[in-house]
């Protein structure tokens, strides 16, 4: 038998420091060796220094020589081991401790406690680590500790609840022979996290029938589980009962968590004024609550609301944390609140959390892309220390919807040399914009990628390639992989029909229709939005006004905006104005999109004074005009001659910031060009951030109309200069010019660069203006010259 020896403390701890430097040097030989002489020599370190010093060296020697040191008595060797588990845990080392606790289970005669075992459990939970999870078990077991120990029972319960193994969870559950609240809120919070929430309200029942009151961890999880049955399931009456059992228990009063959990509930159920109500009655309101109330407020799109309480929670003088970052910055994305938006991004940088955190990093991005402001998107997406998929995507997805569809596609191409693998949200945003830019061939390209990379093509990856096929005009490819889908729903459908909807072919898209009818399939309200665009576009009303019925009978016009605008819209193309006006009035939530509809059917059909009387109704109905309705209503000022009402309009586009937008911009111009008022037009022009043919060509216009031939030819030639190609009114504008000054040869130049130069087919209207020309020049034969005998006539007789 060993004897012990004892040095002094002085030269233990040498030894101790020693062994801890060799460790941490690295220097694996030099430590097994000094712990084999303090094996040797019988010493052994005092408890102060056994659990420091075993965790540094642990990972250099092995268990073996490890074990002497720290040993000795047995009693001892085993509260090293535990003591060492428990506290690897304990500092977040548990990728570490499960390693550890892979080489201690080797040897047998290493017996684990409770609280080792309970350690554990916790570290394989928060890694998911399954598969250590179920050795734990089975040693746990084999220790006996499985029916006499509840907190090793509980513990297997919320390591298996954790993980998603919820029959295992509910096994190990009904084995304890003690069930506690403990246990009980372990079963409850797993299948509230993993959204069962009828089966977690059902363990809350179950666990009061036994008499077992609920802590605030178990309210927590409950009204969690309310939230994920939402109303189809009375969600809000459970969440009602569970709030006033709270209540009852002064949960409110003592326990932070309930309260901002029932503020989350009542939010995410969209009782906002009642989650108000708990929140100002809560005596303190931590950042989570102030949170919870603001993603309420985001979630059911009162973003404005939302910056109040950021506000109030300032003043308040409660720190925001990440979660009120990233809500604030979706937030000012989706309400465009560029201002509030950079001053959150100022904050985040001086915090240094975009460094830290991708989610901020990715919230940003996505902040600036929805704003528009794609240079300060880019910049910030190449700041970022890494880049995940979100960040690709969010870009990518940016440039689509501000239709920069090529931005994209070449984002898309460093993304697959330079990036992580693209995800199916990224293959779905490139197979958009591949049909946006009826670009087939790297939509095939795309394709190939998808069947090369993805295990498994799911039904929105197959309805894209669909849709981008159809779009491309490509309807043999996109019914080959229509006919391939696994299931062909509603939406596949209307991939197709809005492919031909988008290529003129309407009565295709009616054929579509009757094929879902005999395949049993109701249409959706994308499909029935692409159905009466298809009647309007050949003004077939008879089956619009069947379609308008089936929506009625289906209650969609309740649901949804998008198709009361859709109907409105048909009725306008078939000619029905006074019927678009019935079905407008009739329905029971307007927006933007359906007024705009309207006072666009009042403009096209010729009846401005309509048009401007909505325009005013809907303002005094409390509707504020986006640009598409700016330019509907400038319209109608300008086809009834009402331009000091347009000079009003005017003041408004410009104190709201809509001149950005060139369509509105060109609207102007095209007004005040009409008005004989071209200074305005020029200053309008000038002002404008982009520029297209429609731009310039109006304002060429207005100089012909005003007589200003030089300009004319000034304005054509600065616009050829800027890489603008001319279109065919643009040069009706320029041979109009040549007429006034009677400049003859300068018009044969222009007509003859009409085809040669920009490969456009000559009108009757160009060939008109040179007549009127030559009329004016009395050169009348040459026009026999230029256009042939028989045309001649026929065009001369037009002027």
């Amino acid at each position: 038998m060993t004897t012990i020896s004892f040095l002094e403390e002085g030269q233990l701890n040498d030894i101790a420091r020693a062994i801890f430097n060799c460790s941490e040097g690295k220097d694996r030989a030099l430590a097994i060796r000094l712990c084999s002489y303090t094996t040797r020599r019988g010493l052994h370190f005092e408890s102060s220094a056994r659990i420091p010093l075993l965790s540094a060296c642990v990972n250099r020697c092995s268990i073996h020589h490890t074990c002497g040191p720290f040993g000795g008595l047995e009693y001892q060797r085993q509260l090293s081991w535990n003591s060492l588990l428990i506290s690897y845990v304990k500092r977040g080392d548990l990728e570490d401790a499960l390693a550890l606790y892979h080489d201690v289970q080797k040897d047998r005669s290493v017996l684990l406690t409770g609280k080792t075992f309970v350690a554990l459990l916790k570290a394989c939970a928060k890694l998911h680590d399954i598969r250590t999870g179920l050795l734990l078990h089975v040693h746990i077991a084999g220790s006996g500790l499985l029916g006499g120990d509840q907190f090793v029972g509980s513990s297997l319960v919320d390591m298996y609840a954790k993980s998603g193994m919820l029959a295992q969870a509910q096994q190990a559950f009904g084995r304890l022979l003690q069930r506690n609240v403990i246990s009980w809120t372990a079963l409850i919070a797993g299948y509230a996290e993993h959204g069962f929430g009828l089966e977690a309200l059902y363990c809350f029942e179950q666990m009061q029938l036994e008499g077992i009151h609920p802590n605030a961890i178990t309210f927590v999880c409950t009204l969690k589980a309310c939230c994920a049955i939402g109303s189809m399931h009375n969600g809000l009456a459970k969440g009602a009962n569970i709030h006033a059992e709270a209540e009852r228990r002064g949960m409110l009063e003592s326990e932070i968590t309930v309260g901002a959990a029932l503020v989350n509930m009542y939010s995410k159920l969209g009782l906002l004024a009642r989650a108000q109500v708990v929140f100002l009655r809560l005596p303190m309101r931590s950042v989570a609550t102030w949170n919870a109330l603001m993603m309420g407020h985001v979630e059911h799109g009162d973003g404005e609301n939302a910056l109040e309480l950021y506000d109030g929670m300032q003043d308040e003088g409660v720190s925001p944390n990440i979660v009120t970052y990233v809500c604030i910055l979706k937030v000012c994305g989706i309400i465009g609140a560029i201002k509030k938006g950079q001053e959150m991004h100022a904050e985040v940088e001086r915090l240094g959390l975009l460094d830290r955190d991708l989610v901020i990093g990715n919230v940003l991005l996505d902040m600036y892309v929805k704003c528009g402001l794609h240079g300060f998107a880019k910049q910030i997406f190449y700041k970022l220390p890494t880049r995940d998929v979100v960040s690709w995507t969010t870009l990518i997805a940016g440039y689509i919807d501000c239709e920069y569809n090529q931005n994209a596609i070449d984002l898309f191409e460093i993304m697959q040399s330079e990036g992580p693998s693209p995800d199916s949200t990224t293959y779905i945003c490139c197979l958009k914009a591949c049909g946006s830019m009826k670009n087939m061939e790297k939509g095939q390209e795309v394709h190939i990628e998808i069947e090369r990379h993805l295990m498994d093509i799911d039904a929105s990856i197959g309805n894209s390639l669909v849709e981008m096929y159809s779009k491309c005009g490509c309807f043999t490819l996109a019914w080959e992989v229509f006919d391939r889908l696994d299931v062909r729903d509603d939406s596949s459908w209307s991939a197709l029909v809005a492919g031909y909807n988008e290529h003129g072919l309407h009565e295709e898209v009616l054929r579509c229709f009757d094929q879902m009818h005999l395949h049993g399939i109701s249409p959706n309200a994308v499909t029935y939005v692409h159905l009466l665009k298809a009647c309007g576009s050949i003004s077939d009303v008879y089956k619009g006004q069947k379609f308008h019925m089936a929506v009625d009978r289906q209650g969609l016009l309740e649901k949804n905006l998008i198709i009361g605008s859709a109907l409105v819209d048909m009725y306008i193309n078939c000619g029905r104005l006074a019927k678009a006006q019935i079905v407008f009035d009739k329905l029971t939530v307007k927006n933007i999109i359906s007024w705009t509809t309207l006072i666009s059917g009042y403009v096209e059909g010729g009846q401005g004074d309509e048009a401007l009387k909505c325009f005013e109704q809907m303002q005094k109905d409390g509707y504020y005009p986006d640009a598409a309705t700016f330019v509907c209503a400038l319209k109608a000022c300008t086809s009834i001659g009402a331009f000091d009402q347009g000079e009003e309009m005017h003041v408004e586009i410009e104190r709201r910031n809509f001149m950005q937008n060139f369509r509105v911009g060109n609207t102007l111009i095209d007004m005040y060009v009409k008005s004989g008022c071209m200074y305005r037009a020029r200053d309008i022009f000038n002002k404008l951030s982009r520029r297209d043919v429609i731009s310039w060509t109006t304002l060429m216009m207005g100089y012909t109309l005003s007589g200003l031939s030089e300009e004319v030819f000034a304005t054509f030639n600065e616009m050829i200069g800027q890489g603008i190609n001319p279109n065919p009114i643009t040069f009706i504008a320029v041979l109009n010019a040549c007429c006034l000054r009677g400049l003859f040869h300068k018009s044969q130049t222009y007509f003859s660069a009409i085809s040669e130069e920009y490969g456009i087919a000559p009108s009757f209207e160009h060939q008109a203006c040179i007549a009127n020309l030559l009329r004016h020049v009395g050169e009348l034969d040459k026009g026999f010259s230029i256009f042939g005998r028989n045309l001649s006539t026929k065009v001369f007789d037009m002027v």
